[in-house]
C-alpha cells in the first residue's frame, strides 16, 4: 500500500507541475496532501497526518479560492456547465473509496493509552502563551488572503449579467459555451 499511494503521490506532483488548467494543478495539490496524509497514517504517524490536513486545509481552501476567481473571471469553461464521463468518475472514485477502505482495514492499530490531563493541560498552555502569536497571524494571514481575493474578483453585475445572458443563448441554440456543437 505504501509503493501504490507513493506511486500516486509522485503522479499527481508531476500532474501539478505539468497541468495547463489552474483548476487542475489545484485539484492535484489537494490530492498530494490527501496522499500524504494517508502515507503517514500507513507508516503509523497519526500525528503528523492529522497536523499536516490541518495545516494545510486552511492554504488548500485558499488556493481553490484563488484560482476558481481568477481562472473564471473571462469566460465560463465546458466543464462549469457540462458533466464529463459521469460513468468513469464513478468507478475512479469507487475505487478509490476501496482502496481507502482496504487500507483502513489493514492498518495496525495499537489501542491507545489514556493520556495524562496534566499532558493535555501543558500541551494547551504552550499552544495558547508561546504560540499564540504565530497561530494568530496565521489565522490573520489567511483572512486577508480570502477578503483580497473576494474584492479582486468582484465583477460589475452587468459583467455577469453579460455572462449569464450569452450562457443562455448558447443553450437555446444547442451548443456549449465554449462555441462547439454539443
Amino acid at each position: 500500500m505504501i509503493y501504490l499511494f507513493a506511486a500516486l503521490l509522485t503522479l499527481f506532483g508531476i500532474g501539478f507541475i505539468t497541468f495547463k488548467q489552474p483548476v487542475y494543478s489545484a485539484l492535484s495539490f489537494t490530492a498530494i496532501v490527501l496522499v500524504a496524509c494517508v502515507l503517514f497514517v500507513l507508516s503509523n504517524s497519526p500525528f503528523l497526518a492529522a497536523a499536516t490536513m490541518v495545516v494545510y486545509a486552511g492554504a488548500t481552501i485558499i488556493v481553490f479560492l484563488f484560482v476558481l476567481m481568477f481562472a473564471q473571471r473571462s469566460k465560463l469553461q465546458s466543464y462549469d456547465v457540462n458533466l464529463n464521463r459521469p460513468i468513469l468518475t464513478c468507478f475512479v472514485g469507487g475505487g478509490l473509496l476501496g482502496l481507502l477502505i482496504s487500507g483502513i482495514r489493514s492498518m495496525n492499530i495499537a489501542p491507545t493509552e489514556e493520556l495524562a490531563s496534566s499532558k493535555v493541560a501543558d500541551l494547551g498552555k504552550l499552544m495558547y502563551s508561546d504560540y499564540l502569536w504565530t497561530v494568530e497571524l496565521a489565522g490573520l494571514l489567511l483572512l486577508v488572503a480570502t477578503i483580497a481575493a473576494i474584492v479582486i474578483a468582484q465583477e460589475t453585475k452587468s459583467d455577469s449579467m453579460a455572462k449569464f445572458e450569452e450562457l443562455v443563448k448558447t443553450r437555446a441554440e444547442g451548443r456549449a459555451p465554449n462555441g462547439s456543437n454539443s
